[in-house]
C-alpha cells in the first residue's frame, strides 16, 4: 500500500525502466490507493548523478543512507533544505535546477533526471556568474535588499524599526575578558559588522573598517537586589530600541550587566542591514567557538570563509542584470495579476492615518504535535509550511471572509553553497496567493498552497520592493504594500549558543516594533512548535490575537484528525470555537458565541443582560448595570469589548454598579480582559500586592482630598487605563471623583492653558534631606550608577549634591493628544507638586524648612520660570467645577481612560478597602 504522494514517483521510474510488453502505462486506470507494484531493484542501478545527488542529500538532510525512491520531504527536507540542496547542486554537479522542478520530483531518481536535463550540454540554462572574492573594487554596492532598508532610512531617519537583539542570561564561571575579544573576533571575521554605508557620489555604499574593537561594555548591577532584574530588563529594551546611524557605525552594539561573579546578562544588538535570521545562527555558532578558543589558548576551529557580504551584493547585482531580472519581475506581475492587494482584519482600534510601526511581540506554543502535521504534509507530497500555510488562511478567510487573499512571507535567499557560512542581510520577502474559492477539502488548499509556495520560492531572487514597483502598487502611510499578514517558517540553521563553563538561557527582549499588521513565526524544537506573533498595537489587543493563536492550533489539531474536510466545515468549527474579531480572548477563557460579534438577535439578547445609563448629573460616568440576576462581569464583557471599549473613548470613564466584584483573581480576569497588558509596579509609593497585578492604592492620609490627577503623568511612563474595584466602601466619604480631561482642557483660561501647553512642566524633585524617602529607598540601590542609568533611561536628569543627596528634573507636557482620539487633554500632574496647591499649613511649614530650590517636590513651567499661585488656583478651580461623584458600593468596579479622565480621593471615614489596577502602558516618546 503506497501513499498518493509516492504514486507519480513510481510511475517515473516504471516509465524509465524497458518494459516486456512496452505499453504506454495509463496512470488514471491504475486503483488507487491500493496500488500493488514490484520492482526488481537491481534493473536499475544508481548512476555517477545519483549518487553524487545522494551525497549531497546526506549533507542536507544529515542522514547516513538515502532509498532510492524515498521522498525528500519524507526523509525530513522543508523548502529550505531543498534550497541548500539546490545551491549545492549547481556548485557540484553543475546543473541549475529551479526549485520547482525538485519539489515536483523529490525523489533521487526523479532529481536525478532533473539535473541531467537542466545541465549546459543537454539544453539547460547557462550557470549564473561565478561568485568570488574582490578585494580591490573599493567600497561595494548594496545589495537589493540593503539598498531598501538604506532608502527606508533616509526617509525615516533615526527609527530602531530594523533593530534585530537577542539577549541571554548566563550562569557559571564567564571569562569577561574572553567574551569581549570573542565578539571583537566575529566582527574580524565578518566584514559586514564593521561595515558602514555612507553615500559616495549619491549612491549609498558599504565601506569597511578596518576593524571593530571595545564592544561589550559591562555594567554592574550586584549592588541592587531584587531591583536589578527590573533595570536589567529595562536596558536591554532600551539597548534593542535604541537608533543606528548607517553612515557612521557601528551597527553592532553590545551590553553585559553583572549581577554576580557567577551571573550575566547579555544583549546584543544589529542593524538589519548587516544581518538576518540565518546570520545570527551564524554569529551565535562562530561566537562560541570563539569564546571558547580564547579560553583555551587555542586558535579556533571555523573553516576560512572564501567571501565577503560585499562580494554577494556585486554578484547579485551581475546575476540579476537588466534582461534577468525583468523576466523575473515580469512573472510576478503576471503571477500577482487581478489579486486583491489589501487584507483587512477586523481590528481593536481604528486603523490611523499613518502607521506609528507600534508593536508587540507575543510568544505561544502549539498543541498540535509537528509530527502529525508533518505526516499530513508527506501524504500530499509536500512539506510542513504549506499545511501550516493552507491552515492560516483558513483562519483569515473566517476573519476576514476573504476567498482570495496575498500573504507574506520570509525566504533564506541563499541559493549559493558559499553564502551559508556567511553574516549579513539576505533575506528577502516573498508573496504567496491564497484562493478559498469553491469549498475545497483541506487537502486542495495544501496543493493551492504548495503551489504558491513553490512558485514564489522558484522566482525568490527578484527583490520585494521591485516587485512592487513592477506590480503597480500605490504606496500608502496606513499598511504596508501587498500584504499586511506574514507567516514564517523559521528552519534556518541554528544551534544554540554555547560558552564553555556557562550555562545561557535566551531572553526575549522587546522592542515594541510592529512593521507589517501581523506577523506570525513558527519554528520546532523538541518535538513542538513553537513561536511569536508581532502585531501592530495601534490595531489588536494581546488578549485578541492571543485568541487567533489558540484557533490556529485548534485548526491544525481538527485538520489533522479530519484531513479530507471542508472548507465550509472548518469554518463552522470556527464558529463554534467562537472566535471572532471582538471576542478573541485567551485561550484557556469560556469564549462567547459569533452571534454577539454578528449582531444576530441572539446578540441582542446577551446585550439586554446589562443596559448603560447616564447619571441624573451630567455624561460621566457612563454607568453598567445588570438586567438580571447572575450575570458574569467578565463573561459579558468579553462578548461586547469592543462596544465598551467604544464607550470608554467615548466618556473617558465606566463605572460598572452591582456586579458583586470582589475578590482579586476576578477583578484580574476583569482587568486582562480589558487591557493589553497590566503593569504590576507604581515607582516609589508604598503599596500592598493582592494578587498578581492587582494591589492596594497608595497611602494617603483619610482626612485630607487626594488632588485630581492622571496618574503617573509627570513619569515618563504612565498606564493607559486604571481600574478600580470597591471591595469594602468608607462609612462616609472615600468616593473617586472623576473630571474628563478634555473638558478641563477646554474650560482653563486660554492665556494660562496656552503658556502650560506651550512651555509643559518642569517637576524637581529632591530625595531625602529630612523629608520624604532617600534615593537608596526608592531606587532599592546604595550605586550611583545605577541610577544615573535609571535616570537616562526615564529621561530623567539627575544632580548629586555634596552630602550625596539626590536631585532629579524631568520636562514633560502639560497637555497630550490622546492616541486614538486625537483629542486634547489636560495631562499633568502640576497641583501635586506645586506649592500653591497645599493646605496652608503644610506650605508653611515647609518653606519655613527649605528653600524654594530644596522642597522636596515642586514645579514651574519648562523654561524654568515660575508657574503663578493664581494660575494654580484657577485649575483647582476648574477640576472642583467639573468633577462627577459616584458613590462607591461593596463590588463595583471603575474603568477610566487615564489620558481622557483623572481622578481623585475624597476625605473619608472608616475602613475602606480598594483594589487597583493598570495597564497599557503608554510613554511620551510614543
Amino acid at each position: 500500500r503506497l501513499p498518493d504522494y509516492m504514486v507519480p514517483a513510481v510511475f517515473e521510474e516504471l516509465e524509465a525502466l524497458p518494459l516486456t510488453a512496452n505499453r504506454k502505462l495509463d496512470r488514471g486506470a491504475l486503483p488507487r490507493p491500493e496500488l500493488r507494484i514490484e520492482v526488481d531493484a537491481g534493473a536499475a542501478p544508481r548512476g555517477e548523478v545519483e549518487e553524487s545527488l545522494a551525497e549531497l542529500w546526506r549533507q542536507v538532510l544529515g542522514i547516513e543512507s538515502v532509498p532510492r525512491h524515498a521522498s525528500f520531504f519524507a526523509l525530513g527536507g522543508h523548502s529550505l533544505a531543498l534550497t541548500r540542496l539546490a545551491a549545492r547542486i549547481a556548485g557540484g554537479l553543475g546543473a541549475e535546477v529551479p526549485l520547482r522542478e525538485l519539489f515536483e520530483h523529490h525523489t533521487l531518481a526523479g532529481q536525478a533526471r532533473c539535473i541531467a536535463a537542466a545541465r549546459p550540454a543537454a539544453g539547460g540554462r547557462a550557470p549564473s556568474p561565478i561568485l568570488r572574492h574582490d578585494d580591490t573594487a573599493g567600497p561595494a554596492p548594496l545589495s537589493f535588499a540593503q539598498q531598501r532598508l538604506w532608502f527606508l532610512d533616509q526617509l525615516n531617519p533615526g527609527t530602531a524599526a530594523f533593530n534585530l537583539a537577542f539577549a541571554f542570561r548566563l550562569r557559571g564561571g564567564l571569562d569577561r575578558q574572553a567574551l569581549t575579544r570573542a565578539l571583537d573576533d566575529v566582527v574580524e571575521r565578518h566584514e559586514v559588522l564593521r561595515s558602514r554605508f555612507p553615500s559616495v557620489e549619491g549612491t549609498p555604499r558599504q565601506v569597511p573598517a578596518a576593524e571593530g574593537r571595545n564592544l561589550l561594555p559591562v555594567i554592574d548591577v550586584s549592588r541592587m537586589g531584587a531591583a536589578a532584574e527590573v533595570l536589567i530588563v529595562g536596558l536591554c529594551e532600551a539597548v534593542a530600541r535604541r537608533p543606528f546611524d548607517l553612515e557612521r557605525g557601528p551597527l553592532v552594539r553590545a551590553v553585559l550587566f553583572a549581577r554576580s561573579a557567577t551571573e550575566h546578562t547579555t544583549v546584543v544588538s544589529l542593524h538589519h542591514i548587516v544581518t538576518d535570521g540565518w546570520s545570527n545562527g551564524v554569529l551565535v555558532r562562530d561566537l562560541g567557538e570563539l569564546y571558547a578558543a580564547r579560553v583555551e589558548g587555542r586558535s579556533p576551529r571555523l573553516e576560512e570563509l572564501p567571501l565577503a557580504y560585499a562580494d554577494f551584493a556585486a554578484w547579485q547585482r551581475e546575476s540579476l542584470g537588466a534582461a534577468v531580472l525583468e523576466r523575473e519581475l515580469e512573472a510576478w506581475r503576471e503571477h500577482l495579476r487581478g489579486w486583491p492587494r489589501e487584507l483587512d482584519l477586523p481590528t481593536d482600534r481604528p486603523r490611523p492615518a499613518v502607521a506609528s510601526l507600534r508593536g508587540r511581540t507575543e510568544p505561544f506554543t502549539l498543541q498540535t504535535p509537528p509530527a502529525s502535521l508533518e505526516r499530513l504534509a508527506e501524504a500530499g507530497g509536500t512539506t510542513l509550511f504549506p499545511v501550516l500555510l493552507a491552515a492560516f488562511q483558513v483562519l483569515l478567510h473566517h476573519l476576514t471572509g476573504e476567498t482570495r487573499m496575498l500573504v507574506g512571507t520570509d525566504v533564506a535567499n541563499r541559493r549559493r553553497r558559499e553564502l551559508e557560512g556567511l553574516v549579513g542581510f539576505f533575506v528577502n520577502q516573498l508573496v504567496l496567493t491564497g484562493d478559498l474559492e469553491g469549498d475545497p477539502t483541506f487537502g486542495e488548499l495544501v496543493e493551492r498552497a504548495k503551489a504558491a509556495t513553490v512558485f514564489a520560492q522558484d522566482h525568490q531572487d527578484a527583490p520585494f520592493d521591485r516587485v512592487v514597483d513592477a506590480v503597480g502598487i500605490e504606496r500608502r502611510l496606513d499598511r504596508s504594500p501587498l500584504f499586511q499578514v506574514k507567516l514564517i517558517l523559521q528552519n534556518t540553521p541554528f544551534e544554540p549558543l554555547r560558552l564553555a563553563g556557562v550555562d545561557l538561557e535566551p531572553l526575549p527582549v522587546e522592542k515594541g516594533i510592529a512593521q507589517q499588521d501581523l506577523v506570525v513565526a513558527l519554528w520546532q524544537r523538541e518535538g513542538v512548535l513553537e513561536g511569536w506573533a508581532n502585531f501592530s498595537t495601534d490595531l489588536f489587543r494581546a488578549s485578541t490575537v492571543r485568541g487567533w493563536l489558540g484557533d490556529f492550533d485548534g485548526l491544525l489539531a481538527e485538520v489533522v484528525k479530519e484531513p479530507h474536510c471542508r472548507l465550509e466545515r472548518l469554518r463552522q468549527s470556527l464558529v463554534v470555537a467562537g472566535t471572532t474579531p471582538s471576542t478573541a480572548q485567551e485561550p484557556k477563557m469560556k469564549k462567547p458565541s459569533l452571534a454577539s460579534f454578528k449582531k444576530s438577535p441572539a446578540a441582542a439578547v446577551a446585550t439586554r443582560l446589562v443596559e448603560r445609563s447616564l447619571p441624573a448629573s451630567g455624561s460621566l460616568p457612563l454607568i453598567f448595570s445588570p438586567t438580571t440576576d447572575g450575570v458574569d462581569l467578565v463573561e459579558w464583557l468579553a462578548g461586547e469589548r469592543a462596544a465598551v471599549l467604544a464607550d470608554l473613548r467615548s466618556h473617558g470613564a465606566l463605572f460598572f454598579r452591582g456586579f458583586g466584584v470582589t475578590e482579586p483573581e476576578y477583578f484580574e480576569r476583569f482587568a486582562t480582559t480589558v487591557c493589553d497588558s497590566l503593569f504590576d509596579e507604581n515607582g516609589e509609593h508604598p503599596h500592598e500586592s493582592v494578587s498578581g497585578n492587582v494591589y492596594t492604592p497608595v497611602f494617603y492620609s483619610p482626612a485630607n482630598k487626594l488632588l485630581w490627577h492622571n496618574e503617573n503623568s509627570f513619569n515618563f511612563r504612565w498606564p493607559g487605563k486604571i481600574i478600580f474595584c470597591s471591595v469594602l466602601p468608607a462609612a462616609s466619604g472615600g468616593e473617586t471623583p472623576v473630571a474628563d480631561s478634555r473638558q478641563v482642557y477646554r474650560a482653563i483660561d486660554p492665556e494660562i492653558r496656552d503658556r502650560f501647553e506651550e512651555l509643559g512642566v518642569l517637576y524637581r524633585r529632591n530625595y531625602g534631606r529630612g523629608m520624604g524617602l532617600d534615593w537608596q529607598e526608592v531606587f532599592q540601590t546604595d550605586d550611583r550608577r545605577v541610577v544615573e542609568d535609571y535616570c537616562h533611561e526615564n529621561r530623567l536628569s539627575f544632580h548629586w549634591r555634596d552630602d550625596g543627596a539626590l536631585r532629579t528634573e524631568c520636562l514633560r507636557p502639560a497637555v497630550i493628544e490622546h492616541a486614538a482620539t486625537g483629542e486634547k487633554s489636560w495631562f499633568n500632574q502640576a497641583q501635586h507638586w506645586h506649592p500653591a496647591c497645599l493646605d496652608p499649613a503644610t506650605r508653611q511649614s515647609l518653606t519655613s524648612l527649605f528653600s524654594e530650590e530644596d522642597l522636596p517636590r515642586s514645579c514651574s513651567f519648562g523654561d524654568g520660570s515660575p508657574i503663578p499661585d493664581e494660575f494654580m488656583h484657577h485649575v483647582l478651580e476648574v477640576y472642583a467645577r467639573l468633577e462627577a461623584v459616584q458613590p462607591w458600593g461593596a463590588g463595583d468596579v471603575m474603568l477610566l481612560d487615564n489620558v481622557l479622565c483623572a481622578h481623585a480621593r475624597n476625605p473619608y471615614q472608616g475602613d475602606r478597602k480598594l483594589l487597583v489596577a493598570m495597564g497599557d502602558m503608554g510613554t511620551f516618546e510614543a
